[in-house]
């Protein structure tokens, strides 16, 4: 079952830190006009020693302020719905996307 949401600023995938993930998307979006966006997320991982750890929500737009969010399957989790997508994740699903289309 999809899951859709409104969106009420589209995230600029020039603020996407993981250029892999910027490129392919804005390859996806150079094909598809635009109907693909990306919310990268910071979490704070660890007490002591701290690091940044970057979670990625992929989503489709569908028309005016609605947005299809693109749900990926996880081992890990015992929920069916998984927003924090790790980079290599939401990227094996932009190529396999990029290699549907038809020009």
């Amino acid at each position: 079952m999809p899951i859709c949401t409104y969106l009420s600023t589209v995230p600029d995938s020039r603020d996407i830190k993981n250029v892999n993930v910027r490129e392919l998307l804005d390859e996806l979006n150079a094909k598809f006009k635009d109907k693909w966006a990306i919310r990268e997320t910071a979490h704070v991982v660890g007490f002591f020693r701290k690091k940044i750890k970057y979670t990625y929500e992929l989503f489709f737009h569908v028309g005016g302020p609605e947005y299809q969010i693109i749900n990926f399957y996880s081992e890990d989790s015992e929920s069916s719905i998984n927003l924090g997508n790790s980079a290599s994740v939401v990227c094996a699903f932009m190529l396999g996307s990029l290699g549907t289309v038809c020009v």
